[in-house]
């Protein structure tokens, strides 16, 4: 015969490997809150120019990779937002890579995707090895990826930009742009413009 006091023990022992996986589930959503979450580096070549891109050489630098497919309508809709960051912060310490993970797709396809996006940052194809091995499993998924190399922020789905402003502003400052010779409001190379 059981007693109460050992229904409980066992029902409580019940509990603590449920606990331990909902926790390492949490740990792996939040993702460097927990452990440390190393990009996984990779070459690859960028779709339009043919241009080596080499991760482990973008030490010092953010990345931003945002991994899709052309047949995702939230990636879709994510490729303006990634366009205006690009826009934003790809010409300095930032670099913004766009990841396909579909594979066998006719490239005059995805030719044709890219121009009627007008997607601007690098566009690299049959990236679903990369995507496996940073641990990415759906889409779209971006990944901001420190100086270090560490994944500071894993953001699920479409987003607005402020979602990815907020931790590119921490990682990389906008400098600020005054108007050179600028007083009291007036902007002598805008009048310049004007004539």
């Amino acid at each position: 015969m059981t007693t109460h006091s050992g229904m409980q023990r066992r029902r409580a022992q019940a509990y603590v490997p449920a606990f331990l996986l909902a926790a390492a589930i949490v740990c792996f959503a939040r993702g460097p809150a927990c452990a440390a979450d190393a990009l996984s580096d990779f070459t690859a070549f960028s779709f339009i120019d043919n241009r080596e891109i080499i991760t482990a050489e973008m030490r010092g630098r953010i990345i931003v990779l945002v991994f899709g497919s052309i047949y995702c309508k939230p990636c879709i809709e994510l490729l303006p937002v990634m366009n205006t960051l690009h826009e934003r912060y790809g010409g300095g310490d930032v670099r913004i890579l766009c990841l396909d993970i579909d594979t066998a797709v006719d490239p005059a396809l995805q030719r044709e995707f890219v121009a009627r996006h007008a997607i601007q940052p690098p566009y690299i194809i049959n990236a679903l090895q990369i995507a496996r091995a940073n641990r990415v499993f759906m889409l779209p998924t971006t990944l901001i990826v420190d100086r270090e190399g560490q994944v500071v922020k894993r953001i699920y789905g479409f987003k607005k930009l402020k979602a990815f402003e907020s931790t590119l502003k921490k990682l990389c400052p906008l400098p600020m742009q005054p108007a050179i010779g600028s007083q009291n409001g007036h902007d002598p190379a805008q009048h310049e413009l004007q004539r």
